[in-house]
């Protein structure tokens, strides 16, 4: 679905995906909110039984996303992390290898 926004100087479409996210087509960019990684693993340091692995599932859906729009840029709106509790070594070293992954970096 395309919109096109009113009342904006330069407006440019933005296209609404089924993905949970957006693409500005203009210049490549997806934009996807709120993230929230780690908050099974924030839950699970409060001590509710969750099991591990939505940090994944989030990852693997943003990396199809980013393959299937051949956007250039990422735009993370909102939170990317949950909570400070939820970035575990485990949480912050599977978002470092999809950054290398993706990006290169």
């Amino acid at each position: 679905m395309l919109v096109e926004p009113r009342g904006v100087t330069d407006p440019q479409p933005l296209e609404l995906l089924p993905g949970r996210a957006a693409l500005l087509p203009h210049d490549g960019t997806l934009l996807v909110a709120d993230l929230h990684l780690g908050k099974a693993a924030s839950f699970r340091h409060a001590g509710l039984p969750v099991p591990e692995g939505s940090s994944s599932g989030d990852l693997v859906r943003l990396a199809r996303l980013l393959a299937e729009t051949a956007a250039r840029r990422l735009l993370v709106l909102g939170d990317l992390f949950h909570a400070s509790s939820g970035c575990t070594p485990a949480v912050l070293e599977e978002f470092a290898a999809f950054c290398r992954q993706t990006f290169g970096r």
